[in-house]
């Protein structure tokens, strides 16, 4: 059976067309769904815990800067993971690390999180000491960190960076080039491809939205941008990730990545990919 894709239950009443769109996809390719009760934005990623190797799920502090002080509301309201896992029935372990989920991404034992983790524990760990409980915690041999994108707002990683497989990662095009992002990749072992749209200048970001994409074991969802560029992308995600030929899906969403957020974002499962 495989693992059920959740939703924020806010996602229905905010970008319908968005969750049908989505609702739609999984009726395709038989992927269960359900929608998860009592969130107060629809960035779920971000605050539900992580899944372990052993099974486990992680929950951490969810106190990202971007939900505090002047900043506060510009993403939406503060979900209350505690709350949520309890009604859901989760049962989880927990950690004391401020953690945001968009920037966990991780496959087999090596993790990678973009620097930001490091800033907002600085209070409590040092470097050091930090890298040491990440690996504890996510029962990782190997940590990447990878510098913070400065154009984000939130410090993530997942429009940076996707695993294809345990030795491979795909970076999004306007990194290809950039070596503080690609070089600690390689020193981790890690065989790194890049995303590549023809003709787009690696200054332009426009396009960060496609990697950020949906990845269930049953099917996998990009976002619809420009058809010129749309075509392209399939064509790659079908070639890194063969077994998806056939499941693949793009999604028209521009009300939610001019939120700063895409797909990934919006979605969770009980397990990682």
């Amino acid at each position: 059976m495989p693992h059920t894709l959740y939703l924020s239950d806010q996602l229905p009443i905010a970008y319908p067309a968005v969750y049908e769109q989505i609702k739609a996809a999984c009726e395709q390719f038989g992927q269960p769904h359900d929608l998860i009760h009592g969130t107060r934005d629809i960035w779920v990623r971000d605050f539900m815990p992580i899944p372990l190797p052993n099974g486990e799920l992680l929950e951490y502090r969810y106190d990202p800067d971007y939900l505090q002080g002047a900043t506060a509301g510009k993403r939406g309201k503060k979900s209350y993971p505690d709350l949520i896992c309890d009604a859901m029935g989760l049962k989880t372990v927990k950690t004391d690390l401020i953690i945001d989920g968009g920037n966990v991404i991780r496959r087999g034992k090596t993790l990678i999180m973009a620097e930001k983790v490091v800033t907002e524990n600085r209070h409590h760990y040092n470097k050091t000491q930090l890298t040491a409980a990440l690996k504890e915690h996510f029962r990782v041999e190997k940590l990447v960190l990878i510098p913070t994108d400065v154009k984000d707002p939130y410090g993530h990683a997942d429009s940076m960076v996707r695993f294809i497989d345990e030795q491979t990662v795909l970076v999004n095009y306007y990194y290809a080039d950039c070596p503080e992002v690609v070089n600690p990749l390689k020193a981790a072992g890690l065989h790194v491809e890049a995303l590549k749209l023809s003709g787009v200048p690696y200054q332009n970001d426009s396009y960060w939205p496609y990697l950020n994409f949906l990845q269930t074991e049953k099917m996998l969802l990009y976002t619809r941008i420009e058809p010129r560029y749309d075509a392209e992308v399939l064509e790659q995600l079908e070639r890194y990730f063969p077994a998806y030929r056939g499941c693949m899906l793009a999604i028209e969403m521009p009300e939610v990545t001019k939120k700063d957020g895409a797909l990934n974002c919006i979605s969770w499962t009980d397990d990682m990919l």
